[in-house]
């Protein structure tokens, strides 16, 4: 690959509204190498060269490809896509590739993978590419503030307009079969698509820039094929709905760690492609052994048998996925058998010795044969069976239906093979990254972990030198062991996070086709087999991330840039604003194509969505993904009725909750934006929710004939911390989350003009509600149970039935200062309590309960002590939770921590709405036990709602400031409004609403979670 990489790249700021780009035009078809686009992991490079005279000022390009495409002009990476999308929705994206083209001749070159296998991020499809745009005669203009690249819905091309440069696809495009992507490899974690083994030595000639006719191989192109059943395949073409990816550039902070590898052991591997679920993949081989010895070899996993006895294994406690076992063997042919479980679509069993042994590996007993395993067709097994007997010799091989395979060692498993390495201490560390890097020479190569000291998320560019080629596996991570290197599943045995570039000699440009998140990136630099050792260099490394724009950039005062979001916020509490920078950070790391963990998962979960996107409404105002999520969700409905927890995925069993939860998040968007037209657009998915057959009545005498009860086709997820009876039974946190969705659906029912379903679904909450206070307030223990199972009532830990009980009102004035007592006993801080106690997400409904409760207070205290230790273990981000967030374990990068900031803005500033569905009417009523002075702003879509408050004495003083259109009821509450208010009059244009009762009792509405 050439090695030159674009070191800028513009700033995308957030596209204003502007009308579609045209609809895809009737003649652009999808295309493919062949008709049928089928097949796992499987690449194909689309090309489009053309001469221009001039540059002209538009020459849009619009496209889509299932699954994922990079997008090159000229050679350099512009843009990757698409967002995320169900194939019966597709949505395509829009660039103006003008400030990337030159007179003459130009390239177009776009990359595209069909995943074709199960992941969190898509489901299941078929390969196509689609395209459409060019050079016009008569262009227009593009609208003023919007010369960028990036802005979809920019420009316009008359049905009558003369194009000289054709985009549309099939047209003069020209595909090529890539092979530089192995299709058969691991997938990167039990969530994602797969990882990436790439062959430099396999791409087309002249890649990737193409700069002339000549640097063609015709062998290597032919034209595209239209695929079949088009229509059948995708629906509609729909312009992509959320921000592009920035495609800013990070550069690393710190060298970490440069270590020398110690002297590799004897390695041998498989991968064995898997199409039915847990089965087990047969093999046998031969191991020759000098002498009759016992050599402890490094295995994953078992079980497995020598000479008929089966081995035992040990867990290796400081190499992940390796067991070690003894092996006794005897002078000559030793015969292993095994039959390892494989539980994902490709699956890498390795074995290791100490060379010291002297051992040969052979399929057969034979000096002549290369091969070095036999593979047999894999076989269902009940889970736990293990064979009390098993072949002693080759003659004793089960005879299967398909015949054994010999194969060749094949180590295609970066993440295991970096689990296993053993480094050399470190001879470099700790020191800022320059840029550059030269790499002394080490036989077995060498490990070097950058720090970009912040999580990233998106993808690699490293520019790599070297006289004799090189194996180069980048690792990416959010932790380090001990020796400053990644620990490979240390966090989870299903995550292989780690890609694999095998690079000729000479200067290569190492660029991720995938995006990655984390905060570390190691790159294992090993020499190819029989190669003298030589030096490397590293000419540059750093992340194109592929996260929103949701920051802008100013001047820092020092002729440099500094990145500011639209809302802000400080306190007299620097533990708070530190809280409310990591919750920005997270969430800015979390926000590509939907509201994601970067580095285990990727998914786009409902409860995550439900807490983030309330979050990001108080640092920005662009709420287009959230709209575009409710919109998901919705057209991914089950036939059942349930709303995938995780879409696009294939993930088919529902979390039931969160199908609720979909209902409560809807109320929450309408209630900020008023938007009626995405709420009757998706309203159909409500009345479907409540409709479904999943939910059932319990028989048990408590639910009354009202309350829903749990069983295996109504699983419901409630928080990591759950005890083992918060799932089980006539369920209080199903039912309570239930009643707030039959409380919301009651308040959309009204703007959409459904009276009489707005009385059904209020009478039927209150049905609920009264159901619920009988069935589960434990008056002996002054607190509600957590289930009734078996006529009884649980007795354990019910931390979240509590919480909700607050938040939702079910509990009444009388049982508040219980149920209070009893959250606050459970909230203290514990971090080895594994079940029964509320993590992060179920903050967000905890401390609005609290709220509700008039606890403020108690409410500060809390995000202190919970959020001061991520501060004090240097979180950079927000975890997950916290107990495996202190061993180091779990996200470390999770945007449903970020809660806070919601009350931030909410309660410690004031600002919410008034009036649900009506933003130009606010309430303004900061309300604090515990801090002196706050001030920040809160993003409107006509401007900031800045506030500022101080205490001095026994007065509050306090400002507040709002946009044109804005009014703007202000009303301090606790023990801010116990205070002699001074207030100066508001500002810009904004006016002060009079106090009002009935203002108040909306208001409240408003605000539950």
């Amino acid at each position: 690959m050439t090695a030159t990489l674009q070191t800028h790249r513009p700033t995308i700021p957030l596209p204003a509204t502007s009308d579609a780009p045209p609809a895809r035009p009737g003649a652009a078809r999808f295309i493919w190498y062949d008709d049928a686009g089928t097949g796992r992991n499987i690449f194909a490079l689309f090309l489009r060269r053309f001469c221009l005279e001039a540059v002209p000022t538009i020459f849009p390009l619009h496209l889509f490809a299932d699954s994922l495409y990079r997008l090159r002009v000229n050679g350099q990476v512009i843009g990757h896509g698409p967002a995320r999308f169900l194939p019966q929705y597709p949505q395509y994206d829009t660039y103006n590739l003008s400030p990337w083209l030159h007179a003459g001749d130009n390239t177009i070159l776009v990359e595209v993978t069909s995943r074709g296998g199960p992941c969190y991020q898509a489901i299941e499809s078929t390969a196509g590419f689609i395209a459409w745009g060019g050079a016009c005669e008569g262009e227009t203009p593009l609208p003023s503030g919007s010369e960028t690249s990036h802005v979809p819905g920019t420009w316009h091309v008359s049905p009558t307009t003369a194009v000289t440069t054709c985009l549309t696809t099939p047209g003069e495009w020209l595909v090529h079969r890539a092979t530089t992507w192995d299709s058969d490899v691991e997938s990167y974690s039990f969530a994602q698509g797969c990882i990436e083994i790439a062959h430099h030595e396999r791409l087309p000639n002249g890649y990737p820039a193409f700069p002339s006719p000549a640097t063609l191989n015709p062998g290597e192109w032919q034209r595209p094929v239209e695929r079949a059943r088009q229509d059948a395949n995708w629906g509609t073409l729909e312009p992509r709905a959320i921000a592009m990816p920035s495609m800013r550039r990070l550069e690393p902070a710190r060298l970490v760690t440069v270590a020398p590898l110690r002297p590799s052991q004897g390695r041998y591997g498989f991968n064995a492609r898997n199409t039915a679920g847990r089965v087990r993949q047969p093999f046998f081989t031969h191991i020759l052994s000098p002498c009759a010895q016992e050599v402890e070899a490094g295995v994953f996993w078992g079980p497995l048998f020598l000479n008929g006895q089966q081995l035992k294994h040990e867990k290796c406690k400081t190499r992940g996925n390796r067991e070690n076992a003894v092996l006794p063997l005897r002078q000559g042919w030793n015969f292993i058998y095994g039959i390892p479980e494989a539980i994902r679509p490709s699956w890498t069993w390795l074995m290791e010795f100490p060379l010291s042994a002297g051992l040969r590996l052979a399929a057969l007993p034979s000096d002549k044969c290369s091969a070095v395993f036999a593979l047999g067709p894999s076989f269902e097994l009940p889970v736990g069976t293990i064979p009390s007997t098993a072949p002693t010799e080759l003659s004793q091989v089960p005879r299967l239906a398909e015949d054994w395979v010999l194969t060749e060692s094949r180590l295609v498993s970066p993440a295991r093979e970096g689990a296993w390495d053993i480094s050399c201490p470190s001879i470099d560390a700790n020191k800022p990254w320059t840029g550059t890097y030269v790499i002394p020479s080490s036989p077995d190569g060498t490990a070097v972990v950058l720090d970009f000291g912040t999580e990233y998320l998106g993808h690699t560019e490293i520019v790599i030198e070297s006289p004799h080629g090189l194996t180069v596996d980048v690792s990416y991570d959010e932790r380090l062991n001990d020796a400053g290197l990644v620990p490979h599943y240390r966090c989870n045995p299903f995550i292989n996070n780690a890609d694999r570039y095998i690079c000729p000699p000479g200067r290569h440009a190492i660029e991720s086709y995938h995006e990655r998140g984390g905060r570390y990136l190691q790159l294992t630099l090993r020499p190819h087999p029989g190669t003298p050792p030589a030096p490397v260099t590293i000419h540059s490394a750093a992340l194109v991330q592929t996260t929103g724009c949701y920051t802008l950039e100013e001047g820092d005062g020092r002729g440099g840039t500094q990145r500011r979001t639209e809302g802000w916020f400080r306190c007299s509490d620097k533990l708070f604003d530190w809280t409310w920078r990591a919750c920005v950070d997270t969430l800015c790391a979390s926000m590509s194509d939907g509201w994601i963990d970067p580095w285990r998962e990727r998914g786009m979960y409902i409860g995550d969505s439900v807490v983030e996107a309330v979050a990001t409404r108080k640092f920005t105002s662009d709420v287009r993904m959230e709209a575009w999520a409710l919109r998901l969700w919705s057209r991914g409905q089950f036939p059942s009725g349930q709303i995938p927890d995780v879409v696009p995925s294939a993930h088919l069993t529902p979390l039931c909750d969160y199908s609720l939860l979909w209902i409560v998040m809807l109320r929450n968007y309408w209630a900020a934006t008023g938007d009626t037209r995405l709420l009757r657009e998706v309203w159909p998915s409500v009345a479907r929710v409540f409709a479904s057959k999943v939910w059932r009545v319990s028989q048990e005498p408590a639910a009354a004939g009202v309350l829903w009860e749990t069983h295996p086709d109504c699983f419901i997820f409630v928080d990591w911390g759950h005890a083992p009876e918060e799932r089980l039974g006539v369920n209080a946190v199903l039912n309570a989350f239930r009643l707030r969705a039959l409380e919301c659906a009651a308040e959309l029912a009204g703007p959409l003009g459904l009276p009489e379903l707005r009385e059904s679904y209020r009478r039927e909450a209150d049905v609920v509600r009264t159901a619920f206070r009988r069935a589960f307030w434990d008056d002996d223990a002054g607190r509600f149970v957590a289930c009734v199972l078996n006529g009884r009532r649980s007795t354990g830990p019910a931390i979240h039935a509590n919480a909700l009980a607050l938040a939702y009102r079910i509990a009444t004035p009388g049982q508040f200062d219980s149920v209070v007592a009893y959250a606050r006993e459970r909230m203290k801080i514990n971090t080895e309590r594994p079940v029964g106690y509320i993590n992060f997400y179920f903050m967000y409904f905890l401390f609005a309960g609290l709220y509700e409760a008039g606890k403020a207070g108690l409410v500060e205290n809390l995000i202190r002590e919970h959020y001061g230790i991520m501060r004090d273990k240097g979180a950079w981000t927000l975890w997950e939770t916290l107990a495996r967030g202190i061993r180091g374990e779990g996200s470390m990068c999770h945007g449903w921590t970020c809660s806070p900031l919601i009350y931030f803005a909410e309660r410690v500033l004031g600002v919410r709405e008034l009036v649900p569905g009506d933003d130009t009417q606010l309430l303004v009523a900061p309300e604090s036990d515990t801090l002196d002075w706050a001030e920040g702003a809160v993003p409107h879509r006509l401007g900031q709602i800045t506030v500022a408050w101080r205490i001095e004495g026994l007065c509050l003083h306090l400002r507040v400031q709002a946009p044109d259109g804005v009014r703007v009821l202000i009303r301090p509450a606790g023990r801010l409004g116990q205070l002699d208010r001074i207030v100066p009059s508001t500002r810009n244009g904004a006016s002060e609403l009079p106090s009002q009762p009935s203002v108040d009792t909306q208001h409240r509405a408003a605000v539950l979670p």
